[in-house]
């Protein structure tokens, strides 16, 4: 509570019908103050010497001289005004002009060490408080080589209270029982202690720690008598202008925050003006909901002027319903004029926060929106829905976090919406929204991919494609995998083409190669698709594929050959007898017309027919030829076209070709030799012209 002293120039002021003139008023008033003030301060002087003689028992006598001296001067005192580290004791000098003389009670720095003094200042007006910058008629010493005192003040119900300027504060609490409300809500210094502490290089020069004590003459409103310093007044006092709008709204300064929102209110209202006086104002704050919470006030004096006059309040909290009310009185016997305004605070919009700190483990926070237990409204929604797994909860909550957990495999692939609001009473705040979409975790890809044989004959590119992995797939799913069998052949440069494509099957490691389409000496390869599974949800894990190195067809051994030689002279394919050449000119020349008329022509063209797998080719053929004198001449190949020139006294010789063998190849391998083949012997006849 705020308020500034009335003094007994205020309280003259606002006597109204007053049989005398003021300046009669203040003489007299004058004289009974020096009458009352020899008993009254006797009596205190005596008081406050006995106070701090128990409360300094090892003070020294310059100390025990400076305290009685303080406490005499705040016995004669007419206005006490102070901080925490000095305080000023105003004296009437002329009540008809309404001067003052003051004297300070501070600490100064003296020849380098901390001296309490006492500076006197006269001829103050109005009460103003004296500066460093005043020149002040002088200075006594006091106690040299101290610590910085400290002052406190306490009013005539031992109430504490500090001074700011004209105003003056008075510590919250709970009035006592015994104590009458105008007691409690004195504005005015009745106790006022200097607690006074050695230097700690001068331990033993006074007291450690010792307190003096002051007590003013001041009396209770209810029991002065005549000659008392302060006299209630026979007439009325006077009524403050009556208090025109009231309203409060949420403080931007004063309170806790809360989601940005501080835990207090401003409230406004106008009018509440004393003429000629300050006003004094009480502003409270009464809460009905929720139950519980304590009733906040704070009283002040300011001079109003009916313009709008506002007030910071504490601990309005966030949520909270209740009733403001604004008195205001020019003196404080007065009975105020009072209005008041019902009002929410309204609940800030909570953020909510949405993290998965696991696979299947979502924390939701919430930012808190009052010190009061609000009620956090969160909502989840899962997409898409399957049967047989939570898809979504409501639930309420009075904190400002909460986790979900789910089962193992059932996130990966689905859309997590969450909302939360607040409530408190029928107070509800904006929904705010936070959206997990967990992915899925790469499945676990193939490797180390190999082929094995494990056909033969007319199933030799048949095998076995196996595979192993260096992962698994998250727990609660399930590792699928097939293979796609790859085929590449040969059209001026390899392509690859995807053929055959596996049946997906769970834990999957291996895959039969057995296309129709694979072909001898040719490169394949596999490419291995795995994919996570969840059961509990039905969805799937991007495919992780892994494609295998190229491996080789093998190839058979080819049939044998089956001669098919060509006779160039019968145009006959597979024919065994032909036509040789003659070997002199003589008797009548050598001309053979077999195919074309030259003397060194071809009869006929030694081939076979081979049998190569599809795709593939001859690579390599020979056969052993031996004539008619068992001399072997050389090895010819498929294909070879030949011709004999027979000596002049042969007619018909015989040549056999021997061994026929062959084999077959691919751009990328070859097949073992074939199975020999039969010898064939080709007749010859000796052609004449």
């Amino acid at each position: 509570m705020t308020t500034t002293p009335r003094s007994w120039k205020s309280v003259l002021r606002d006597k109204a019908g007053i049989s005398v003139s003021i300046p009669e008023t203040v003489i007299s008033l004058v004289v009974k103050i020096i009458v009352i003030t020899g008993l009254v301060g006797a009596v205190s002087v005596m008081l406050i010497v006995q106070m701090n003689t128990q409360n300094s028992t090892k003070s020294s006598s310059a100390y025990q001289a400076a305290s009685n001296r303080f406490a005499a001067a705040v016995a004669a005192s007419d206005e006490v005004r102070g901080t925490s580290d000095s305080v000023t004791l105003f004296k009437v000098i002329d009540p008809e002009e309404f001067t003052y003389s003051a004297e300070r009670w501070h600490a100064a720095d003296i020849g380098g060490k901390k001296t309490l003094v006492v500076d006197r200042f006269d001829l103050l007006y109005d009460l103003l408080e004296p500066s460093d910058g005043d020149a002040r008629s002088g200075r006594q010493v006091m106690l040299a080589d101290v610590d910085e005192p400290q002052f406190t003040y306490s009013n005539i119900a031992n109430r504490e209270m500090t001074y700011s300027g004209f105003d003056v504060s008075l510590a919250p609490g709970t009035r006592p029982t015994k104590t009458s409300e105008d007691d409690w809500q004195d504005p005015r210094a009745k106790r006022v202690e200097m607690d006074l502490s050695t230097s700690k290089t001068r331990v033993n020069t006074y007291a450690r720690n010792a307190v003096s004590v002051g007590i003013t003459d001041i009396v209770n409103f209810s029991k002065a008598v005549d000659g008392a310093k302060y006299v209630v007044p026979e007439d009325p006092f006077v009524a403050p202008s009556a208090i025109g709008r009231v309203w409060a709204t949420r403080s931007a300064t004063t309170g806790t925050a809360y989601a940005g929102a501080r835990e207090g209110a401003t409230l406004s209202f106008l009018g509440g003006t004393c003429q000629d006086t300050p006003s004094i104002v009480t502003a409270s704050w009464q809460p009905l909901s929720p139950t519980g919470q304590p009733r906040v006030s704070t009283t002040f004096t300011r001079a109003l002027t009916g313009a709008q006059t506002n007030v910071e309040l504490a601990d309005v909290r966030n949520g909270a319903q209740g009733t403001f009310e604004v008195s205001v009185k020019c003196d404080v016997a007065a009975e105020p004029d009072t209005a008041t305004v019902d009002y929410a605070q309204p609940l800030p919009d909570t953020t909510l926060t949405a993290t998965a700190t696991a696979d299947e483990k979502h924390q939701l926070r919430f930012v808190r929106v009052s010190s009061l237990n609000v009620q956090y409204l969160a909502k989840a929604t899962v997409t898409p829905a399957i049967t047989g797994v939570d898809n979504g909860w409501n639930g309420a909550f009075t904190f400002s976090g909460t986790d979900r957990d789910y089962a193992d495999g059932t996130t990966y692939g689905r859309t997590f919406e969450y909302e939360v609001s607040t409530k408190l009473g029928d107070l509800t705040g904006a929904t705010d929204t936070a959206t997990l979409r967990p992915a899925w975790p790469a499945a676990p890809a193939a490797r180390s991919i190999t082929f094995q044989r494990t056909g033969s004959g007319a199933a030799i590119t048949d095998g076995v494609v196996k595979w192993s992995y260096a992962s698994s797939c998250p727990a609660g799913t399930t590792a699928y995998a097939r293979g796609i069998q790859n085929k590449v052949w040969h059209s001026g440069s390899e392509t690859v083409g995807n053929y055959t494509v596996g049946t997906l099957a769970a834990g999957k490691t291996q895959e039969t190669f057995a296309p129709g389409y694979a072909l001898e000496g040719y490169p394949y390869s596999m490419l291995v698709g795995t994919m996570c599974y969840s059961p509990k949800t039905g969805l799937q894990s991007p495919m992780a594929d892994a494609q295998s190195g190229n491996w080789i067809t093998e190839m058979n051994s080819p049939t044998a050959p089956i001669y098919d030689g060509y006779d160039f002279r019968d145009w006959a394919r597979g024919d065994k007898r032909g036509y040789g050449t003659c070997w002199g000119l003589a008797p009548n020349g050598c001309i053979a017309s077999f195919p074309r008329p030259q003397a060194w022509n071809q009869s006929y063209q030694l081939d076979f027919r081979t049998f190569c797998p599809a795709g593939s080719s001859v690579r390599a053929s020979s056969y052993k030829t031996t004539d008619w004198a068992g001399n072997v001449n050389f090895r010819g190949f498929f294909g070879r076209q030949d011709g004999w020139q027979f000596p002049d006294a042969a007619n018909t010789e015989t040549v056999r070709h021997d061994d026929p063998v062959y084999t077959c190849g691919t751009n990328w391998n070859s097949s073992p030799n074939s199975a020999i083949g039969a010898d064939v012997v080709y007749t010859m006849d000796r052609i004449w012209r």
